[in-house]
């Protein structure tokens, strides 16, 4: 694997291995901080919760944040995208896992009420 970098503003980016492919878009210091933090969040949505395989969660990430499915990768993600995705990636893993409760006013409530 290579990486080149700007010398101007230090921006970084990295190719596949043994080929001149690049992996996304390059990127300063705090734009691949936030891509490192967007994958964490991200990927405990297909690799840590059954509700999602990797392609359905880049799919529901796309429509998400309005850009075509084809291009959504967090390695070409913006800095403000990638804000996006953990909050979106953390309020969807807290709704996918959050415990089922009954409300206030369920039939059980219901059915004790009357019994007595």
């Amino acid at each position: 694997m290579m990486y080149f970098r700007c010398r101007n503003c230090n921006a970084k980016g990295w190719t596949h291995t043994d080929t001149a492919i690049s992996f996304g878009r390059m990127a300063d210091g705090p734009t691949r901080d936030l891509r490192r933090q967007a994958h964490e969040a991200f990927d405990k949505l297909w690799k840590h919760n059954t509700m999602y395989s990797r392609e359905d969660a880049y799919i529901a990430l796309s429509k998400h944040l309005g850009i075509d499915p084809n291009e959504c990768h967090i390695g070409l993600l913006t800095a403000t995208q990638c804000r996006r995705t953990i909050r979106w990636a953390q309020q969807s893993l807290a709704g996918l896992t959050k415990p089922k409760r009954k409300p206030a006013g369920s039939w059980r409530n219901k059915k004790r009420k009357r019994r007595k």
